[in-house]
Parts: C-alpha cells; sequence; structure tokens
C-alpha cells in the first residue's frame, strides 16, 4: 500500500463487496469516470479506511489509484 509495487493478484475480495445483480457496464462505467474527475483532496473522507485505519490524504491518493489501476489491469483497460 506504502510503495509504487502493484497490488498482488488473486487478493481474496470481501463479501460485502461482491454484487450479484446484473449492472448496465455504459452507466457503470460513465459513474466511475465521474467519480475519477471529481477525486480532489477536498472530497477525501477523514474517516478511517475499513482494513489500513487511520491514513493521510496522500495514502488516501495512492491507495485509491493503486485500487483502481489494479482492476483496471484485471480487465485489460
Amino acid at each position: 500500500m506504502y510503495n509504487d509495487q502493484p497490488f498482488k493478484h488473486d487478493l481474496p475480495t470481501d463479501k460485502s463487496f461482491i454484487i450479484a445483480e446484473q449492472k448496465d457496464f455504459e452507466k457503470e462505467k460513465q459513474h466511475l469516470i465521474q467519480l475519477i474527475q471529481s477525486f480532489s483532496e477536498t472530497n477525501m473522507s477523514d474517516e478511517p479506511h475499513p482494513f489500513f485505519g487511520k491514513l493521510t490524504k496522500e495514502q488516501w491518493s495512492k491507495g485509491t489509484w493503486k485500487h483502481l489501476d489494479h482492476h483496471l489491469k484485471q480487465f485489460g483497460v
């Protein structure tokens, strides 16, 4: 989390994040683009991360980038 190495592959997914219902890909894609475009220091959470605990804004930023990068690579984007 604290370095520039990508996340490892095949890490387990917490069951609370598994979505069973069908989603509209284009709608979800546009929502993700909107979230990326609005991501800024001013709207970052001060709440502790559920797994990593209290994070600085720099750690939130790097973690968010690494997480998104991991999933985009996962799907060949």
